[in-house]
């Protein structure tokens, strides 16, 4: 899943996210990296996304997720409203090497994914 581009030091818009932050609040890119994103759908019917540092499968015996299979929220890194340590979620898609980008928005960092930003344009 290719998208823009962003490298530390770019201002950017925040178009949407799990995090909280009102769209359309601009940040300063702190780092990139590549990451395994997950797609699940909460029982609420929205769909969110988890990155590979903050779930697990559940079964100890696998170490690569897959559509379909069940994971577990390991880790509060990200402030995500709809889940907390423990809860368990059915993969709806896997998108592999996706761009993402600790992001600094109103002196906070958060964890933004490539499809969640676009390029701050000021016009003179």
């Amino acid at each position: 899943m290719r998208g823009a581009q962003f490298y530390p030091g770019d201002k950017v818009i925040i178009l949407g996210n799990d995090e909280g932050i009102e769209p359309g609040k601009t940040g300063l890119v702190m780092s990139k990296w590549r990451d395994t994103l997950y797609a699940i759908r909460t029982s609420d019917g929205d769909f969110h996304w988890l990155d590979s540092t903050e779930v697990s499968s559940i079964d100890p015996d696998r170490h690569e997720i897959e559509r379909g299979d069940i994971i577990q929220i390991t880790s509060s890194k990200h402030n995500h409203s709809f889940a907390t340590i423990g809860d368990m979620f059915r993969v709806a898609k896997v998108f592999e090497d996706v761009d993402y980008y600790k992001v600094l928005v109103d002196n906070e960092l958060h964890y933004l994914s490539n499809f969640e930003l676009a390029s701050y344009r000021f016009a003179p």
